[in-house]
């Protein structure tokens, strides 16, 4: 099953604290306003009233009234700055209210229209399956036969060369566009400076054209049956992306005949889609080899690899190798 980016859930902003504290200051400076312009109806109405004195002895009491007005003259243009401030106060906390509100919905509208488009992105993906068959190495050119089932993978070899081939089928809704094949190797014994590294090889699709004008690598559309996807395996010689490449079974002789290293070594299918997202595929079990096991051998075959390795797990190679997929060796579609 293929490996996929997926975003967890974001979920809906919050209201910000401070909304609510400005709506509630809003309001009690719009009451305090309210009570002003009621006491100065009143003053304006019944300036004579036992009330009104009580009131202008209130202001007169706190020495807030200008010596040179007079007494109700100078409560009520008192009143009037004290309105015009509350009101003026409540107004624009009202409007800072509105506006964090407002901003609030436009997140959250924001955050909905991402989740939708990632929604719609998620929905049309490639989904390549690989045959239980899993990984197979050839001597020769691979090509499936026109009568195999999705029961067996019947198999004819033809031109000489190293050549690995799985067969897959994209059950996705879209097209697997750059797929490729990352041959992994280890050697369990060496902490540092391995001889071999990891290495990405291009694949060709049996039967099809498979290579689109803005990419490398085969290109898969969704289908109902098995394609089988063939390409020379190969290594790094060194840990860059730029390094040579090493000839499959010429250096594993190497390793396995002369420097007598364990090596472990295995497959993973990558590829990406339209939208540049990418996928991997470990497929099957990883090969372990021993020195011990080819030790009568003068010339190391594929045969031989068939033959004599042990299974290792794939999942468990990738995290000794803390391996992940190679970005650099997809083509940009800006690059096109």
């Amino acid at each position: 099953m293929g490996d996929t980016f997926i975003r967890e859930d974001e979920g809906t902003p919050s209201q910000p604290r401070s909304v609510p504290v400005l709506w509630g200051l809003a309001v009690g400076f719009f009451l305090i306003a309210l009570v002003g312009a009621i006491l100065i109806g009143y003053l304006l109405t019944t300036p004579t009233s036992s009330t009104a004195a009580s009131l202008i002895e209130l202001f007169q009491t706190a020495e807030e009234v200008p010596p040179d007005q007079t007494a109700v003259g100078g409560v009520i243009d008192l009143l009037v700055n004290g309105v015009g401030v509350a009101g003026s106060l409540a107004v624009s906390l009202a409007l800072a209210a509105i506006y964090l509100s407002q901003n609030r919905i436009l997140d959250q509208q924001t955050t909905i229209q991402d989740q939708q488009a990632w929604i719609m992105k998620r929905q049309h993906v490639p989904f390549l399956a690989s045959h239980p068959d899993g990984v197979q190495l050839h001597a020769g050119r691979p090509s499936l036969e026109a009568n195999s089932t999705a029961k067996t993978l019947e198999i004819t070899e033809g031109e000489s060369g190293t050549w690995v081939s799985v067969g897959v089928e994209n059950h996705g809704d879209e097209a697997a566009e750059q797929i490729q094949l990352a041959c992994l190797i280890d050697f369990p014994d060496l902490e540092e400076d391995p001889p071999l590294y990891p290495h990405v090889c291009e694949l060709e699709a049996d039967g099809m054209i498979t290579k689109p004008p803005q990419s490398e690598g085969a290109l898969l559309p969704p289908s109902q049956g098995i394609t089988l996807l063939r390409g020379h395996p190969r290594f790094s010689l060194g840990p860059d992306q730029d390094a040579d490449f090493a000839m499959f079974c010429g250096d594993l002789q190497k390793q396995l005949l002369r420097e007598k290293n364990r090596v472990r070594f295995g497959f993973v299918l990558i590829y990406a889609n339209a939208m540049g997202q990418l996928f991997r595929v470990p497929l099957d079990d990883a090969y372990t080899a021993s020195p011990d096991s080819f030790a009568d051998l003068e010339e190391l075959e594929v045969k031989h690899l068939t033959e004599r390795t042990g299974s290792y797990e794939i999942e468990q190679l990738m995290d000794d190798l803390n391996w992940e997929i190679p970005a650099h060796a997809f083509k940009s579609w800006n690059d096109a």
